[in-house]
């Protein structure tokens, strides 16, 4: 078949021979395996349609009569198969994408052979759903480097507050804990070892949250306290609190991709075995009609992974409520 020599089939990404069951896309000519097809249940070039994508200008060829007649005969058994499902609540479920997932048609992952802790690309990349080609290169150079330590600016800044936002809710209630303690032990040792200095920055933070001192007045505040006998104490207790604070946060940087690599794998592993053992109450639909298979793994994966802006918003309001309230 001169049309589909030395083309791929877009879904399988298998190259076309010349005993292949070969479908043509009515709207745009595409050709496609047509098992490939119907698992699909559409073109894999559907999104470039509305921007007048057309196989044939490609190839400078067009299929016979016949072979477009067929393609139009699948699509319409397809839509009446559609129809049938949506009237009917009984009938089996079809395949169909999300908005939220990535769709199996135009996941760049999809015919990716790596795998990622034994998980293939396609599903990782759902999981991690933003931010994707970053984190599947990162995962990648780890497999194959064995390296687990790296470099992450949103740890690096943001720490614990990161974690939560990666859905990494262990990492980042340890985290959060332990700067929380460190906070306390910091306050705890100053008000201890130099309570004069502690009671006089005290008093000028109060002064400048009341608008009765501003950052002006900073120079004067430090010459008064410097001149308080245990004022050394306290710039050393202050110094060492922020190079252990500053050392923790390189060191969850260094390691953050590393830990959201087996959080983000530990994730996929959970929610197949959920679905193999059918113990996940999830019922997920398009268009009226439930989900199964490939497309429902993805669809759980995106929901599942991905990002979260409420629990860092949640540490950051216990953070001071906490504070307010010692």
């Amino acid at each position: 078949m001169q049309l589909t020599k030395n083309q791929k089939c877009p879904v399988c990404g298998k190259a076309f021979r010349e005993d292949d069951d070969v479908v043509f896309c009515p709207d745009c000519g595409t050709p496609h395996h047509r098992a490939c097809y119907q698992q699909l249940t559409h073109c894999a070039n559907e999104a470039r349609h509305a921007e007048g994508f057309n196989f044939y200008e490609e190839t400078k060829e067009k299929p016979s009569e016949d072979i477009v007649a067929e393609a139009k005969a699948l699509l319409a058994d397809r839509n009446a198969a559609a129809e049938a499902a949506d009237a009917s609540p009984e009938a089996a479920p079809r395949q169909g994408f999300s908005p939220f997932a990535i769709p199996l048609s135009q996941n760049p992952y999809e015919r990716d052979t790596d795998t990622i802790d034994g998980e293939s690309v396609a599903d990782v990349a759902a999981t991690v759903r933003t931010n994707v080609p970053r984190f599947i290169g990162k995962f990648k150079k780890q497999e194959k480097t064995g390296k687990r330590l790296g470099w992450n600016w949103g740890a690096f800044f943001f720490g614990a507050y990161y974690f939560f936002y990666r859905k990494m809710y262990r990492q980042g209630i340890f985290l959060f804990v332990l700067d929380f303690v460190l906070g306390y032990a910091e306050g705890f040792a100053l008000t201890r070892l130099a309570p004069l200095t502690a009671a006089a920055f005290e008093q000028y933070a109060t002064a400048l949250s009341q608008g009765d001192r501003g950052i002006g007045d900073m120079t004067a505040m430090v010459t008064e306290m410097a001149a308080l006998s245990d004022y050394k104490t306290f710039m050393l207790i202050r110094l060492a609190y922020i190079a252990v604070t500053v050392l923790l946060s390189v060191a969850f940087a260094a390691c953050a991709d590393y830990l959201y690599k087996k959080s983000a794998v530990e994730r996929v592993k959970k929610i197949k075995q959920q679905l193999d053992e059918d113990t996940l109450s999830v019922s997920v639909e398009k268009d009226g009609v439930p989900l199964a298979g490939e497309q429902l793994k993805r669809m759980v994966l995106a929901q599942r992974g991905g990002t979260a802006y409420l629990p860092p918003l949640l540490a950051m309001l216990a953070w001071y409520f906490i504070s307010m309230m010692l």
